[in-house]
Formats: structure tokens, sequence, C-alpha cells
């Protein structure tokens, strides 16, 4: 009975829930290249500020689009785009498009945003960059509420080790208890301590990863913080991991 709700999704009200997703991915495009135009004519804003803000633009209008690829992928003829685009990707460069956001997002929030990490740098992972830094916001999104309204942190280191890659994310907020911890890790839909929330940010995260080879890795201390890790293969190195 527990999964009731999500049973009911995918089976007598699949239908109306693809058609409602795609009116939505449709709708948002209208205003959304409203707020382009509004974005590119506004003089007050600085270069770095406009360059942000059409990064969230396109961020806002990839998701739409995988949105309404996903929920139409079994029409007729359009198979070929629910595969997700996966390829080389620059994950300094779309950390770095994600942590931008975040600061705007919660610039009124007294919390400190920290790259660890040469930003100069480029390591490159086989995945779906929308997909990806989707999973990235998800993930900074759970650390900031984790914090609540206290003075935090949230740092993001990327590591080299061999052929793997590490994307660690840390904050300083409340922690999570183990049955929750064990819950997120064995893909079980899980709410901790948010009133509206559906364990969807995970779902997508496992979604990701199982779908561009990674793995994910939670420690978690209550009062003291929750650091995820997100471990892929190194692009260059991808046709190695089975000898690793």
């Amino acid at each position: 009975m527990k999964n009731q709700p999500y049973n009911r999704y995918q089976t007598q009200d699949q239908p109306t829930l693809k058609s409602i997703i795609s009116q939505i991915s449709h709708d948002i495009c209208s205003p959304l290249s409203s707020l382009r135009m509004i974005v590119y004519s506004c003089t007050e804003l600085s270069d770095e500020k406009k360059t942000s803000l059409q990064q969230v633009c396109d961020r806002i209008s990839d998701i739409a689009n995988n949105l309404f690829r996903y929920t139409n992928q079994d029409y007729p003829g359009n198979h070929a785009t629910s595969v997700p685009n996966t390829q080389p990707i620059n994950i300094i460069a779309d950390v770095m498009e994600i942590v931008a956001e975040k600061r705007y997002e919660y610039v009124f929030r007294d919390i400190k945003f920290t790259p660890k990490f040469n930003t100069n740098s480029s390591i490159f992972i086989n995945a779906d960059s929308v997909a990806f830094k989707r999973a990235i916001s998800n993930i900074i999104n759970n650390a900031v509420d984790a914090i609540e309204d206290r003075t935090g942190e949230v740092s993001i280191s990327i590591n080299k080790i061999d052929e793997k890659v590490q994307i660690i994310i840390e904050d300083n907020g409340k922690g999570m208890p183990e049955p929750v911890r064990e819950r997120i890790l064995n893909r079980t839909p899980v709410t901790f301590d948010k009133a509206n929330g559906h364990g969807i940010g995970y779902t997508q995260i496992h979604d990701m990863l199982r779908e561009n080879e990674g793995r994910l890795q939670i420690q978690s201390k209550r009062n003291t913080g929750t650091k995820i890790t997100l471990i892929f293969y190194e692009a260059l190195n991808i046709d190695q991991k089975q000898t690793g």
C-alpha cells in the first residue's frame, strides 16, 4: 500500500500525467522567450549577470525540452529522441554553471557556495549534460534545505583518481538518519523533513547515474552535515572501466 501513489501514476493516470507534463513543458517556452529578451535588453545588468541568467534560461529550456521528449517517447517516430544525449562533457564548466545559478537563487540566504577545485581545468565524463546538471542542482537544493535557516556552507569538490572522477557535495546542515540514508541508496522514494517533498530529486539522481554509469555514496551525521559523492569514469578512460 505504501507504493500505491507511484503505481497509480504508472497505470491508469499515466496518459493524463503525460498530457499535463507535455502541456507544461510547452507553456514554459513563451514566458521563457520573454525572459530572454528582458535579460538581453536590460542595460542595468552587468555582462556577468546577463551570462548567468542566460545560462539559467538555457537550462530551463533544456529541462522543458527533455520533459516533452521523455513524456512523448511512445509516439510513432519519436524513439530516437528518447535516448539520453550521452557525450563527453566538461563537468568543471557544468558544475560552475550550477554554482552561479544557486548563488543567485539563494542570494537572500546566509549560505556560502564554495567550489574546491581548479575552475580553469577541464575534466570530462560521458554523460547527458542536462541530466547531470539537474542532478547537481537537486543535490545542492537538498543541502540548502538541510541547513534550514542557519548560516551555512555548501562546498563542491571535484577529484580525479586514476580513471575515476569524484564530485563531492558537502553541507553543514542537520544531516539525515541512517534509515533515510539506506532508503536513498536502495532507490526507495523518501522524503525527510520536507512538507512538500516526494523523493523525486533522488529518483532523478539515481536515473542519471544509471544512464551514465555513475555511482552514489552518502555519508551523514546528525547535526553535523552530509557528504554526497558521485563517481564516474573519466571520458578518456571509459573503455577501460572493466579492467579497473
